[in-house]
C-alpha cells in the first residue's frame, strides 16, 4: 500500500494537476502527501541574496 504520497510544486500553473493527481492517489490508498517546493536559481546566483527567496504562492503545513 502507498502510505505517503510526495509531489513537487514549483508555484506554477502546473501544480494544481499534481496536487490533484496526488490527492486521488492519497485518497484511494488513505496516505498522506508531502509538497516540496522548488524555487529555481537563476544563473548567476550566488547567495548573497538568499534572505530575499520567493516564498511559496501557498501556505506551509509543517506536521509534527
Amino acid at each position: 500500500m502507498i502510505k505517503d504520497v510526495m509531489v513537487r510544486l514549483d508555484g506554477t500553473s502546473e501544480d494544481d494537476p499534481r496536487l490533484a493527481a496526488a490527492s486521488q492517489i492519497a485518497e484511494i490508498f488513505e496516505s498522506h502527501i508531502t509538497a516540496l517546493f522548488f524555487n529555481v536559481v537563476p544563473d548567476g546566483f550566488n547567495g548573497a541574496a538568499a534572505h530575499h527567496a520567493t516564498k511559496p504562492p501557498f501556505p506551509l503545513l509543517i506536521a509534527h
